[in-house]
């Protein structure tokens, strides 16, 4: 613990971890904040089992909301653009464990399932986005407004 102590990052570490501690301060605003993100991932894990059942696939909300945030949290790993390809063989990886299969379609393949469920998870994903990225463009070149004090 004394070799830590000496080491150049620790106060580098103390000092986020300090920065973190003030940032939590339990009020109204964080409570709505944690609500609101709560609510969109629920929202987002329903998109996901829509999806999966207009693909087919036999499975229930609750494996979705076993297998979501895992696979959402493992995208984060900067390994490929935008989790492409590592979404794939996690899902590919869920499908088989939890014996997830296409009702009604023994000819489909289950890599193609997950490509497609991830394919459309994505595009979903960007259709949201558009608007805020034509927001951004269209505002990008206007100057920022300064206040002039007099």
């Amino acid at each position: 613990w004394l070799i830590l102590r000496r080491t150049r990052f620790v106060a580098p570490i103390r000092r986020v971890l300090t920065a973190v501690r003030q940032s939590f301060v339990f009020n109204a605003r964080f409570i709505v904040a944690l609500a609101s993100a709560f609510a969109l991932h629920l929202l987002n894990f329903s998109i996901v089992f829509v999806f999966a059942h207009s693909l087919g696939l036999t499975i229930t909300y609750s494996q979705v909301l076993l297998m979501m945030p895992v696979i959402l949290f493992l995208v984060m790993i900067p390994v490929t653009i935008n989790g492409h390809g590592l979404r794939e063989v996690l899902l590919i990886g869920y499908f088989t464990v939890l014996g997830i299969t296409a009702a009604g379609r023994p000819d489909l393949k289950m890599q193609e399932i997950a490509v497609g469920l991830s394919l459309l998870s994505v595009a979903n994903d960007l259709l949201w986005s558009l608007p805020g990225g034509i927001w951004y463009l269209i505002n990008f070149r206007r100057p920022a407004p300064t206040s002039v004090s007099e």
